[in-house]
């Protein structure tokens, strides 16, 4: 893990080390250069938002005691 790529265009793995069949997840919720290199070239790419939503999920439920509206916070992870 890394912070890398949180602020301006820096990535931890040069991607010409990245293969064709790899899965690739940043933790950071947006596109990064990492995920855009490793998509170049072919591979799979995971952003970190749908562990950024559940984290918020988890932490609503506890919270308020009723189900999170994941529809709603997903949405308004995207805009």
């Amino acid at each position: 893990a890394t912070s890398l790529g949180w602020h301006g265009d820096e990535t931890p793995l040069a991607g010409d080390l990245i293969p064709a069949d790899a899965l690739v997840f940043d933790m950071i919720y947006r596109q990064t250069r990492l995920l855009r290199e490793a998509a170049a070239r072919g591979a799979r790419t995971l952003d970190g938002s749908h562990m950024l939503v559940r984290q918020a999920a988890l932490a609503f439920e506890r919270w308020t005691g009723r189900a999170a509206p994941l529809d709603v916070m997903r949405a308004a992870m995207r805009a």
